[in-house]
């Protein structure tokens, strides 16, 4: 930050347009509650879904909210320079206020508000009560999805609270029970978003949900006879290579896989996403099938596809066939720093070199 503030205007302009245009991922949390909407005065055939940005709880248990847009509120905090540009982002067309909303009270403070760039970011959404199809139940502030792009959500956790305890995306068919998320329900959330255009599944690739590689085996054998020499099969002598351990090559293939998956995105001109913490790259779903979870994860997007060309072929379908791209995208969690090793006090380093001097004399 000290160079920062040697430069000139021209390069500061510069510097915070990239910073503020890379495409980013923003996490908010959406409430669609029956029993509020069945409560005096207000009207039963119609729902309000609310959305709002708050930190909620991730697998771990801990709650986090790492959207892109709270670090661009942080931008405007820097100088006149930064605070020009993201003021001139957030005036334009394309941009989105989603938090605070009505009925929720407006802040006069703009570095408090949730500004979406809808032609860049990614909408994560956490869903929470249960998914109710806009053309049964219409939506009455409709605004607030309007111009939103692409939507996603994360395929490992679904989340739920003590008034809805169920998981929003349970299998409603009558003959096929749908495991994590139902295609008919997903068809449903997805109208909500008129715009729409993709949407995605977030996935965080693991270690254990990888295939082992096929050069595991060969890595885990020895060729050697006890005195160190290569073993030989008549002439021909049997390739050796470095003893490693399971757990070295499962690490050393996640690497490389996830490698493969970030150069290939950027290669392909794939979509890519980043937080505060993460990155997130699409991943093809030719390219997917090293991840044990490739069969579930297409299996739910084809069903979809099923679905819309049904509805496509049925008369009188009473609405209009929601249909759009579907794509994956993955992460993984951020390189942890490594720790410091431990030095030897000093007191300790003196008093060994007086005992070796002791006992040499």
């Amino acid at each position: 930050m000290a160079l920062y503030q040697k430069l000139c205007n021209e390069l500061k302009l510069e510097i915070m347009q990239k910073a503020a245009m890379v495409p980013g991922m923003n996490f908010f949390v959406m409430y669609v509650d029956r029993f509020e909407d069945a409560m005096p005065g207000n009207d039963i055939t119609t729902q309000t879904p609310r959305i709002r940005a708050e930190k909620i709880m991730n697998e771990d248990g801990v709650p986090e909210d790492n959207s892109a847009w709270r670090q661009r509120q942080n931008l405007i905090k820097v100088d006149a320079a930064s605070e020009k540009v993201m003021m001139k982002l957030i005036n334009r067309p394309s941009t989105k206020k989603m938090w605070p909303r009505a009925p929720f009270p407006e802040s006069e403070n703009v570095e408090e508000n949730a500004y979406h760039f809808c032609d860049d970011d990614m909408l994560c959404i956490r869903f929470i009560g249960i998914v109710t199809a806009p053309w049964t139940r219409p939506v009455t502030n409709p605004e607030v999805f309007t111009g939103i792009k692409r939507v996603s959500m994360e395929f490992a956790f679904q989340f739920v609270n003590k008034k809805y305890p169920e998981y929003p995306f349970e299998c409603e068919c009558e003959d096929v029970e749908h495991w994590g998320f139902c295609p008919i329900v997903l068809d449903k959330f997805l109208a909500y978003f008129p715009d729409l255009e993709k949407f995605y599944f977030i996935k965080k690739l693991l270690k254990e949900e990888l295939h082992q590689p096929e050069w595991a085996v060969k890595l885990l054998s020895s060729k050697r006879d006890r005195q160190g020499q290569i073993k030989t099969k008549g002439k021909v002598e049997v390739l050796s290579l470095p003893r490693i351990t399971r757990k070295q090559v499962r690490k050393h293939h996640f690497k490389e896989t996830y490698k493969k998956f970030r150069d290939i995105a950027r290669r392909e001109g794939l979509v890519s996403y980043e937080d505060m913490e993460r990155h997130y790259y699409e991943v093809r779903e030719c390219d997917s099938e090293v991840m044990l979870f490739h069969d579930e994860i297409w299996g739910h997007f084809h069903m979809l596809k099923d679905l819309w060309a049904t509805q496509k072929n049925t008369l009188n379908l009473g609405h209009e066939v929601k249909e759009v791209e579907l794509g994956l995208l993955v992460h993984i969690d951020p390189p942890q720093p490594e720790p410091v090793p431990a030095r030897r006090p000093i007191k300790a380093a003196k008093s060994q070199k007086a005992k070796a001097a002791r006992s040499s004399s």
